[in-house]
């Protein structure tokens, strides 16, 4: 059975919680204007939630990559996706490295600051479309579009949805909570691709 990060189960939980706001309203019909605001608020708390989940997720496995890296002594597949895709070039950190005894420490060294430019890309994530989706998920190697073009369809339009409810916030774009409901529900089912999809590449070593 496919392995499944704690990030993940803890976004189940997430959107559980979060399907508690709407949970007496009828599943078809929007009764008023409460009903449509607390439906947007549902949208907003989930959106928030997936995309926690891909911060959080992407940081984790470069963390856990540099836990095995330490303790295995062997160089998780991801570490040299991170180091590349940030550019971390050894001469230019020579005096970092130099102190290492071993080409695996050395190795942690680079991978210590791709992990610190990660965060700096997590700090400044603002969404879950395609470019988000490459921001978080490309340092692990991983293009969603290409892992699941499924997923990474739905999630742009998630996150599109998302933002024309925030900007047009007198504009009845809202569906009734059955509706809202099949959209998230579909996105949690379809992230549990990506997300043993990111279990696994934590444990391919060189």
């Amino acid at each position: 059975m496919p392995e499944t990060t704690p990030e993940y189960h803890n976004l189940c939980y997430s959107l559980a919680t979060a399907k508690l706001f709407i949970r007496d309203f009828p599943d078809t019909t929007i009764r008023n204007e409460l009903d449509e605001m607390r439906l947007k608020s549902y949208i907003f708390l989930c959106h928030a939630a997936i995309e926690e989940y891909l911060e959080k997720a992407t940081s984790e496995a470069l963390r856990r990559a540099r836990q095995l890296l330490r303790s295995q002594r062997q160089i998780p597949k991801i570490s040299i996706s991170a180091i590349s895709h940030y550019q971390i070039r050894a001469k230019e950190n020579w005096a970092t490295i130099m102190s290492r005894t071993e080409s695996v420490d050395a190795l942690g060294s680079l991978l210590d600051l791709a992990i610190r430019e990660h965060s700096q890309a997590v700090y400044e994530n603002h969404g879950i479309k395609t470019k988000d989706q490459d921001n978080l998920c490309l340092p692990l190697g991983i293009r969603v579009h290409d892992l699941d073009r499924i997923l990474s369809q739905n999630l742009n339009s998630f996150g599109e949805g998302r933002g024309k409810i925030a900007h047009e916030f007198q504009i009845r774009q809202i569906v009734p909570k059955a509706g809202c409901l099949q959209s998230v529900n579909t996105l949690s089912t379809l992230l549990l691709n990506l997300d043993n999809e990111i279990a696994r590449v934590v444990g391919e070593f060189w």
